[in-house]
């Protein structure tokens, strides 16, 4: 391989995880700083869960949430890495907020319901909540990476059927119908989204797919207007197993041709927990071709982090090293899901 290559190596908390106590954050607080990580490593640790709690001293009352005794990795971390000169990613998961969803301010699925876990990215009053929020950390903390995990909708999608592999979305699943977006999507297309019609009308449905597409790239537009594009990290989320079938992630959301153009750096979140399959394996490796082609087409525009799941073992983590070396990418393994004797060890 050519010398570009980056021998990066990151260790990460999100909150993907349901619950996270105080302990956690500090413990995974601790546990870098005691770790010897090759000096230009990556940091990520979420700052906020998806059940409304904040680990950073917010004073922003609107959010109503709650804010966790464990604020000490919040000012600890970036003395941490600016002293051993590490990259540091703090996580907020702007859309995918429990306590947030439970308002107004959550999604409405096609028979009307509240969704429960999801905030509308085209209601206007979401949008200047989360501009705030992250100009706030933009404040608090100048030179950390601000990550944006769940920058999506929530995709609960299933194969179905025979040999054809026909994708289904259920009623209760498709989102969002809330009145902003049925204004938005009149506007856009001449008409309010009628379920019955986008279900069984692919050229609707399609439709309505671009239209969710463009509310995501209106926010991540109006969040870059408040900040710069190298401050902020878009999350891809990637499985091909789930997703493939309707194009490249565009069923969540996810234009990636344009978003990758707007973000200079873009996390591709492998939800796929299989270990990855070296480039260039048989064609008959559906989901190792998906993600080595997201790979090289969003790196044309920005640079590409790669977090995996599933390291468990020293060979996992080579395996992982190997594959994110090979494809020129910068790699971060989740710590929770690693083994206590493989934290800190880089190959």
């Amino acid at each position: 391989m050519a010398s570009s290559i980056r021998k990066r190596y990151g260790l990460a908390w999100p909150a993907h995880r349901e619950h996270i106590a105080d302990k956690d954050i500090s413990d995974f607080a601790m546990t870098t700083q005691s770790t010897t990580l090759p000096r230009g490593s990556g940091i990520l640790l979420d700052i906020k869960d998806i059940h409304g709690r904040f680990f950073y001293p917010t004073k922003d009352k609107r959010f109503g949430h709650v804010v966790s005794a464990a604020t000490n990795a919040f000012f600890e971390l970036p003395r941490y890495a600016r002293q051993l000169g590490h990259e540091l990613f703090f996580g907020i998961p702007v859309l995918h907020d429990r306590m947030m969803a439970a308002t107004p301010l959550g999604m409405i699925n096609a028979k009307g319901e509240p969704e429960g876990t999801f905030v509308c990215p085209s209601n206007p009053a979401v949008q200047d909540l989360l501009i705030d929020l992250l100009g706030e950390l933009n404040t608090l903390a100048p030179e950390v990476n601000l990550f944006l995990p769940f920058f999506r909708y929530p995709v609960k999608r299933r194969l179905t059927g025979g040999p054809e592999r026909v994708h289904s979305i259920t009623e209760d699943e498709a989102l969002c119908f809330c009145q902003h977006c049925q204004r938005g999507f009149k506007a856009a297309y001449g008409a309010l989204p009628k379920w019955r019609i986008i279900s069984s009308e692919p050229r609707a449905f399609y439709d309505w797919l671009e239209w969710r597409c463009h509310t995501i790239e209106s926010l991540a537009r109006k969040l870059l207007q408040s900040l710069s594009k190298e401050k902020l990290v878009f999350e891809m989320d990637l499985c091909p197993k789930r997703f493939y079938l309707d194009g490249l992630f565009i069923n969540n959301g996810h234009d990636i041709s344009t978003l990758s153009k707007l973000f200079k750096k873009v996390m591709i979140h492998v939800f796929d927990r299989s270990t990855p399959i070296p480039p260039r394996a048989p064609t008959h490796h559906i989901e190792n071709d998906i993600m080595y082609m997201t790979i090289e087409r969003v790196r044309r525009h920005a640079t590409v982090y790669l977090m995996l799941w599933n390291i468990a073992t020293d060979r996992d983590l080579q395996v992982a090293f190997d594959y994110a070396s090979s494809v020129d990418v910068e790699l971060f393994v989740l710590y929770p899901n690693m083994v206590p004797g493989l934290v800190g060890r880089c190959p």
